[in-house]
């Protein structure tokens, strides 16, 4: 149950403090006396966002704070306690907003600062607010799940559709993404395998190109080489005076005189076979040098081979046998992207099953649940003066997969037996729509017991005994939580537990808003006032009693059925 509001420095408020009742308790006063200006404030504790502009000294923050009496719910007590914002014997619950001029706000709970998300985890136990909005949202067909789901409490259900549905729809961003990618990468993947291909059965060797540049750069230049070779071998061995056999025969000579000679010797039969050695390689060099001559075309063939796979793959092609480990491993990571493919796929599949397996059982939930619901408005809505109103919950199941399961649901009514059945917008008037909306508070609201609930204007377009049911609705729904009615309906302020009238006067040049609770002679006045626009109307405040008088007697027989 709420039990007070302070409000500091909003809009036309400089400090206001309301010390809220049990019951119903009816807000009343001028239009454009600030009553609104109450209820925004309090929207405000629980808007996911405030605005700056609700400040009224720019110079100063705004502040309001909501006490609640949290006694008895089981739901609010256990989220504050596991979240370290109560103690166990406490029962009260403290909710404070901070808004400052740099759009800054600060939020706290029980003097604690928290994020706007553990306020919304509790909102929906503490009070429910229905303003136009509300209506409006009514006319809007797109709405009417969440009115059929609030009535069968579908939480648990529609809680597994729409985390099935958050991972499919995560999934499926992964699959498009990788679907992209394999698309963007087919090209690459060509490329891979081409390159493997290639370079494989090219078979470079690490510093084969070089090896081909020497041989190629020798065979450009093979018969200057071939001749300097004959030439040397010619003079080490061929000729008749050739270096050796002078060198051979000196040897020889020495040898004839060792004691003498022999290191000499010795020296020179060393340079001796050096020389031979050097011939032997000499022709060795010309021998390999015919050999290559004669495959010159295939030298050429493989150095050109190499050279043009450098200029297709930008790349050396001592690097060769490097670049195709690395392709490889990235072709293995595509290979590995389109598996992942097929595994996402599945998984999807086997979520999509899942998901249609609660579906259905909701989607049952909610056909079982479509008469009830219709009786029960029924009920209430001729409570309401709404004799001929009838409607039908219309449920059309799809393969559409969405966060609230495969239905779409439509509130059809009329209201003349001879209409067809029509959308809520088309057919029901300003004032059936307050009444249709208040029977799905009534509904809604009792079955989520909701502590307090705050209606703004229900009443609106409504007057005579239209309005007078309304408050006989009210007060009996008052009986089981806190109700708390902006109004401008005699009728129902005649009935209402506690009147608080909200003024807006001027004073130096500015604004003033203030409120209070009226006395009981002061309700009086105020009713004759709304009924006549006179304080003191005798004949008003006549009526005043029958209307009071006449109401319990309707609520008699009210309780009695």
């Amino acid at each position: 149950m709420l039990i007070s509001l302070y409000i500091k420095n909003f809009i036309l408020i400089d400090f206001l403090e309301i010390n809220f009742k049990k019951g119903l308790t009816s807000i009343v006063g001028e239009t454009g006396a600030g009553k609104s200006i109450i209820l925004k404030a309090l929207l405000s504790i629980f808007a996911k966002k405030a605005n700056s502009n609700v400040i009224k000294d720019q110079s100063k923050a705004t502040s309001i704070t909501v006490e609640f009496d949290i006694s008895g719910d089981e739901y609010v007590t256990n989220y504050l306690l596991e979240n370290g914002f109560l103690c166990n014997n406490e029962k009260t619950l403290i909710i404070r907003r901070v808004i400052s001029s740099d759009s800054k706000n600060k939020i706290f709970i029980n003097d604690q600062p928290t994020t706007i998300d553990n306020i919304k985890a509790i909102e929906k136990y503490l009070c429910e607010i229905c303003s136009q909005h509300n209506q409006v949202k009514l006319l809007d067909s797109s709405s009417h799940i969440d009115i059929l789901d609030n009535y069968i409490n579908s939480s648990n259900q529609l809680n597994n559709i729409k985390i099935i549905y958050q991972k499919i729809q995560i999934l499926k961003k992964e699959l498009e993404e990788l679907q992209s990618n394999i698309q963007k990468n087919e090209y690459e993947r060509a490329y891979l395998l081409n390159k493997i291909k290639d370079l494989e059965e090219l078979g470079a060797l690490e510093n084969e190109l070089d090896e081909l540049a020497i041989k190629r750069k020798n065979l450009l230049e093979s018969s200057k080489i071939l001749d300097i070779s004959q030439l040397i071998s010619k003079k080490l061995i061929e000729c008749d005076s050739n270096v050796l056999s002078e060198l051979w025969f000196i040897h020889k000579q020495l040898n004839r005189f060792t004691d003498v000679f022999t290191p000499c010797d010795k020296n020179l039969e060393s340079i001796i076979l050096e020389l031979e050695t050097f011939n032997s390689e000499i022709t060795k060099i010309s021998q390999n040098l015919i050999d290559d001559t004669e495959n010159i075309e295939e030298i050429e063939s493989r150095y050109f081979k190499i050279k043009e796979a450098e200029k297709k793959y930008k790349e050396d092609s001592s690097k060769f046998p490097a670049i195709i480990e690395l392709s490889k491993i990235r072709l293995q990571a595509l290979e590995d992207e389109t598996f992942n493919l097929e595994q996402i796929e599945k998984n999807v599949t086997e979520l999509k099953q899942n998901y249609f397996k609660y579906a259905k059982e909701l989607s049952n939930l909610r056909r079982q649940a479509s008469q009830k619901l219709r009786e029960k408005l029924l009920e209430i809505t001729k409570n309401l003066n709404m004799e001929q109103l009838d409607l039908k919950v219309d449920i059309v199941s799809t393969e559409s997969i969405t966060p609230k399961g495969i239905d779409s649901v439509q509130i059809l009514i009329k209201t003349n037996p001879e209409q067809n059945f029509e959308g809520i917008d088309k057919i029901a008037s300003g004032g059936e729509i307050s009444r249709i909306m208040l029977a799905l508070k009534l509904i809604s609201s009792n079955h989520y017991d909701n502590k307090t609930i705050i209606f703004d204007e229900i009443d609106s377009g409504t007057g005579g005994k239209t309005a007078k049911m309304i408050g006989i609705n009210l007060k009996e729904l008052s009986k089981s939580m806190q109700v708390i009615l902006i109004t401008h309906q005699p009728q129902i302020v005649a009935i209402s537990d506690n009147i608080f009238k909200v003024t807006k006067y001027f004073e130096s040049n500015k604004t003033i808003l203030s409120a209070k609770y009226l006395k009981k002679h002061e309700v009086e006045n105020e009713i004759s006032y709304m009924i006549s626009g006179n304080h003191f109307d005798k004949k008003a405040k006549i009526l005043l009693h029958f209307l009071i008088t006449n109401t319990l007697l309707i609520d008699y027989f009210f309780n009695l059925c």
